[in-house]
């Protein structure tokens, strides 16, 4: 009898350590494919990534494609920080700084519903490219044409000043660095399209400072 209990007692603790170590092996299989998928989506040359950022920063157009038609988001930026800290990266700054040609997929992000004011850097490194066809595109998603002005004089791009003009900046905007860079180009640009270049008299700028005596303009203040 005691035999026969011994036994029973022995088929028990199998089938119990049976069913501890599929749990064990279910457990360890899923945080495996959790690590795996999660170093496919997110480690990716010193940043962290989406599926989509890596697509967008290879240049794959069908992969980006397929992935915002399973539902990802194109607004989703790339980190390049670590830790706490967060440097994001937006995929429009992907495509213009990593792609040979990045005309299509900043095409395809904005019709996407990726916004240009969103990733304002962007802008600026097509400026920086002297690409005008990769800015008007993005002037006419709505990327600022004023502060791409200050962005063009800063940069030298003296043939974007036009184009940004063109689609809306005031070319008064850039006198003032134009001056502090000595940019006689940018300024006589600037001027053709209306900018105000020469110095304003103070008196004229504000007349309240000021009285006549005698024929001769008085300073108050």
């Amino acid at each position: 009898m005691m035999k026969k209990r011994q036994v029973w007692l022995n088929i028990g603790l199998l089938m119990l350590l049976s069913m501890t170590l599929s749990a064990c092996s279910d457990t360890i299989e899923t945080l495996i494919s959790q690590s795996a998928s999660s170093s496919q989506t997110s480690a990716y040359n010193g940043g962290m990534y989406t599926e989509l950022n890596a697509a967008v920063k290879e240049g794959n157009l069908d992969e980006v494609q397929r992935l915002i038609q399973q539902g990802e988001s194109p607004n989703i930026a790339a980190d390049y920080a670590s830790g706490a800290d967060t440097i994001a990266v937006g995929n429009l700054s992907l495509a213009i700084n990593y792609n040979d040609d990045p005309f299509p997929m900043v095409q395809l992000l904005l019709e996407n519903g990726v916004q240009p004011q969103d990733d304002p850097m962007a802008f600026n490194d097509a400026i920086d490219n002297g690409d005008v066809t990769l800015v008007q595109l993005m002037l006419d998603y709505g990327a600022d044409a004023t502060s791409g002005l200050q962005t063009a004089i800063a940069k030298d791009q003296i043939h974007m000043i036009q184009t940004l003009i063109q689609y809306g900046a005031d070319p008064n905007a850039g006198v003032h660095l134009a001056k502090s860079m000595l940019n006689e180009d940018a300024l006589i640009l600037l001027e053709e399209y209306g900018a105000t270049v020469e110095d304003i008299p103070r008196e004229q700028l504000y007349p309240e400072d000021y009285v006549e005596e005698n024929g001769s303009l008085i300073r108050l203040r």
